[in-house]
C-alpha cells in the first residue's frame, strides 16, 4: 500500500501570470480498485515573480487500514527563464511509527544542500549513488506538477528532471489527447500526455519497483490552466503499479 501511495504521491510567454499574489487550492482523491486510499489537498500561491505550494497528503479509508501515512509538503521558488525554480522544498510525514522530514535546497536550478532526518541508513547491494552532475537543472516533484506553457499544446513534448531529496528521475511527457474534461469542480479544456519514468540514480538497482515503473507501463495526466495565469496543473492521473493502478483526480477546486 505504501507503493501505492508513493506513486500517488507520484511537471517567451503569450498568458501572464498574476501581478497581484493569487491563491488556488485543489484537493485530490487517490483510488486503487475503486476505492480511496488516500486524499491530499493544495493550495498553490503565485505573484509575478514567484511561486509556493503547501499540501498536505493523508493516507485514507482503505489506505488507512494498511498504511497510516500522514504529512506536510511545501515548496516556493522563483519565475526565471520562464520557468518555476524551486527554492526550498520540504516534505515532513509519518507512516506507523516512522517518521521522515527531508529538505532540500536549490539555487539557480542546481541542488545546494539536501538534509534527512534521521539520515538514511548505509546503502549498498547495488545501491546506484548520485553522479557528479545528476543534481544540476532539476526540480522537486511539486514544481515539476507546475507546468508553465502559453498554451495546451505546449504542455506535453518535454523531460522533467526531478529529485526528491534521495532519488533522481526523469519523467517524459509525451503527448496523447486535448478534450474538454469535467473532472469535479473543473470544466473546461485539458491535454493529456503519457509519462515514462527513468531512475537515475539515488536507488538501488534491481528495485523490482524502479524496474516496473521504467518498464513503460501505463502513466498519464491530464492537465488544465490553472485560472487565469500561464500554469497547467494536474486534474487526473493513473500510474500503474506492481499491486494495481492507481487513480488520481481533482475533486474540489477553491
Amino acid at each position: 500500500m505504501g507503493q501505492a501511495l508513493g506513486a500517488a504521491a507520484m511537471l517567451s510567454i503569450a498568458t501572464p501570470v498574476p501581478v497581484r499574489a493569487e491563491s488556488f487550492k485543489a484537493e485530490y482523491v487517490v483510488t486503487l480498485f475503486g476505492l480511496t486510499i488516500a486524499r491530499t489537498s493544495f493550495t498553490s500561491t503565485l505573484d509575478a515573480d514567484s511561486y509556493a505550494v503547501d499540501g498536505t497528503i493523508s493516507s485514507s479509508g482503505l489506505g488507512a487500514i494498511f498504511d497510516d501515512t500522514k504529512g506536510v509538503v511545501h515548496t516556493s521558488g522563483r519565475l526565471r527563464k520562464n520557468e518555476p525554480q524551486p527554492t526550498t522544498h520540504m516534505l515532513d510525514y509519518s507512516s506507523g511509527k516512522k517518521k521522515q522530514r527531508t529538505t532540500v535546497r536549490f539555487e539557480n536550478g542546481q541542488v545546494v544542500a539536501t538534509e534527512n532526518v534521521p539520515p538514511p541508513k548505509p546503502r549498498r547491494h547495488g545501491w546506484v549513488p548520485l553522479g557528479a552532475g545528476d543534481l544540476t537543472d532539476v526540480v522537486d516533484p511539486l514544481t515539476a506538477t507546475l507546468v508553465r506553457a502559453a498554451s495546451l499544446d505546449e504542455v506535453c513534448n518535454r523531460t522533467v528532471h526531478i529529485y526528491d531529496g534521495e532519488l533522481r528521475a526523469d519523467l517524459t511527457l509525451t503527448y496523447a489527447s486535448k478534450a474538454p474534461v469535467t473532472v469535479g469542480d473543473f470544466k473546461g479544456e485539458s491535454v493529456t500526455c503519457t509519462v515514462r519514468f527513468k531512475p537515475i540514480s539515488g536507488y538501488r538497482k534491481g528495485s523490482k519497483t524502479m524496474e516496473y515503473l521504467s518498464a513503460g507501463h501505463d502513466m498519464s495526466v491530464t492537465f488544465a490552466r490553472m485560472g487565469d495565469t500561464s500554469f497547467f496543473v494536474p486534474l487526473r492521473g493513473e500510474v500503474e503499479t506492481r499491486i494495481g493502478t492507481v487513480y488520481f483526480r481533482v475533486g474540489k477546486i477553491g
